[in-house]
């Protein structure tokens, strides 16, 4: 049935009965013709892989099996992957301790580019951290592609870690942001006309060129720079 199902997925049999019949044999040798191999209708043992699901990825033990050696049959030479993967950051302490828990990473890994989070952290005894890793939304990193993921005890892929999380939104230079005493962050608004109304802002994000990502105005929206103290604050009913 398993054969039939990918026979099916390649477009060679129209469905999958659990009997090899005629329809059964002449799509292996259309399969067989599109693979270049000798037409014969039939598969021999150890021709073909099962793995759990599709697409899935699996290796060849080099030192079982390798060009020039003689197999006498049985030996174990393809393994493939069980179970979702498991993704960790692998940092020393010092490295560690520069990456807060809400940093965001990204690796790429052949056409794929996958996002995680941390979700937890222990110490080994090589003096490093290990960071473990989940999608955003939980899951493993890997999400709908873990079949991709080479079936390899375990491989190494380059991760950046944004120490920073990204932040969008309105910008304006830091010099335009006032800080009350409570903490509360305001800028002023210039109209076109040239009044001046205070706006609380929350700043989300800041870049050393000195401009800030804030909430609380719009796009467009001008904004005074190196505002003083001595701007009267409008009342409630806007009435200066």
């Amino acid at each position: 049935q398993q054969l039939e199902e990918a026979l099916v997925q390649l477009g060679r049999l129209t469905s999958a009965d659990r009997r090899y019949g005629t329809a059964t044999t002449k799509a292996v040798r259309a399969w067989q013709k599109d693979l270049g191999l000798p037409q014969t209708g039939t598969i021999a043992l150890g021709e073909l892989v099962a793995i759990p699901e599709l697409p899935g990825s699996v290796v060849m033990d080099a030192e079982v099996a390798s060009p020039g050696l003689v197999l006498i049959g049985g030996e174990k030479i393809v393994s493939g992957a069980v179970g979702l993967p498991e993704f960790a950051l692998r940092l020393s302490r010092d490295q560690a301790r520069l990456v807060p828990k809400s940093s965001l990473i990204s690796m790429d890994y052949q056409d794929h580019t996958w996002q995680a989070v941390i979700t937890g952290s222990e110490n080994n005894d090589m003096g490093e951290t290990i960071f473990a890793l989940a999608a955003p939304g939980g899951g493993p990193v890997c999400g709908e592609d873990c079949g991709a993921v080479t079936a390899d005890q375990e491989i190494s892929i380059l991760a950046k870690v944004a120490i920073t999380p990204p932040a969008t939104g309105p910008a304006v230079p830091v010099a335009a942001i006032t800080t009350a005493a409570d903490g509360t962050a305001s800028v002023l608004v210039v109209d076109d006309a040239g009044a001046r109304t205070r706006r609380t802002v929350t700043v989300v994000g800041s870049h050393q060129d000195g401009i800030a990502v804030v909430e609380g105005v719009q796009v467009g929206e001008r904004v005074q720079v190196l505002a003083g103290p001595s701007v009267p604050q409008p009342s409630p009913t806007g009435d200066g």
